[in-house]
């Protein structure tokens, strides 16, 4: 069983176990994350879904995969595993990229995740510390609500930031 089959079977059983919420539905998805991140094991998760690009100055990120095991639990893996790739592709090439594929990505996800989102913000995208080492945020799969999740966390991104992304059309 390949590790998208994987997801998808923890997350029905985990549906099956508990009925799914029609209303609060935030909280039993971290619960479901938080079950599928013990079930496969983190290091697992990671490489397929955060990982460099090869041959490229880029750190991928793939949502639609790393949704199924963020949660609070994990923040501090997923936040790690960036950071070491990041000084990996820095040592290389004295500068790093993102890109990142937001399918499916809603405001409620943003939500949902803003505390990682934060976190992430204050590393590598307002004026200090990381931001300086990024040359281009690629984002695919933009969503339709993303000036909207921009704003809620512009306070956490800095303009110059701001100017660093640029939204890339699936073929």
């Amino acid at each position: 069983m390949n590790l998208h089959e994987q997801l998808e079977s923890y997350k029905t059983q985990f549906y099956s176990d508990n009925k799914k919420n029609n209303f609060f539905k935030s909280k039993q998805k971290l619960d479901c994350a938080n079950i599928i991140s013990k079930k496969i094991p983190i290091k697992q998760l990671l490489t397929n879904s955060i990982y460099i690009v090869p041959n490229s100055e880029f750190i991928y990120i793939d949502y639609p995969i790393l949704k199924h095991f963020l949660c609070p639990e994990t923040y501090d893996a997923v936040s790690n595993h960036i950071l070491k790739l990041n000084q990996i592709i820095v040592s290389t090439y004295g500068h790093f990229n993102i890109r990142v594929d937001l399918k499916s990505f809603t405001v409620t996800a943003a939500q949902r995740y803003s505390d990682i989102i934060q976190k992430f913000c204050g590393l590598y995208l307002n004026n200090e510390g990381h931001s300086n080492n990024i040359r281009k945020i690629q984002i695919y799969n933009r969503p339709t609500v993303m000036e909207v999740l921009i704003n809620m966390f512009s306070a956490f991104i800095s303009k110059e930031s701001r100017d660093k992304i640029e939204f890339i059309k699936q073929n």
